[in-house]
């Protein structure tokens, strides 16, 4: 939906859009403000100033925008149940750091040379990751998990 602009009396452009005109063009650009400033000629800036005084406006952008991340969360999903390493992995690091699964980047100087070692931990103590970092091993009764995952990265080291 384009509307032609016209330019009031100080020969300024002049877009005045109810707010259902702005809440239908957020909607169809997924909240994204500047794609649905565009389509009504009109500047972010002024869907901005429009949105802090329209609770409708505010309302509209968050729940399309939570829209698109149920979406984004159903495409995540479908890539986990591919199997695909990239998404287990992100949805490890975010949902499921509440379970301890976390990812810490060190920092080892060893004269002029810098390393960067990415350590993934899953700090629960439930699961131990094996070398290969593949497939989950339960630990069995008394096992240490330090012990376990450090022998893992030991092994993952001397293999690659």
């Amino acid at each position: 939906m384009t509307v032609e602009r016209k330019r009031d009396e100080l020969g300024k452009f002049s877009s005045h859009h109810t707010v259902d005109e702005i809440c239908e063009a957020l909607k169809k650009t997924n909240g994204m403000i500047m794609l649905a400033a565009k389509t009504l000629n009109m500047t972010r800036d002024a869907i901005y100033k429009r949105a802090r005084k329209s609770k409708k406006i505010q309302e509209t952008i968050k729940m399309a925008r939570e829209e698109l991340i149920d979406l984004a969360e159903s495409k995540l999903r479908l890539a986990i149940l591919d199997g695909q390493p990239w998404a287990i992995a992100l949805a490890l690091k975010t949902v499921g750091k509440y379970r301890g699964y976390v990812e810490r980047i060190e920092h080892e100087h060893d004269g002029a040379d810098t390393k960067v070692v990415q350590i993934y931990l899953p700090d629960n103590k439930r699961d131990v990751i094996d070398a290969e970092f593949k497939e989950p091993k339960q630990l069995e009764e008394g096992e240490d998990a330090d012990k376990v995952t450090t022998e893992a990265r030991e092994v993952q080291q001397q293999s690659g």
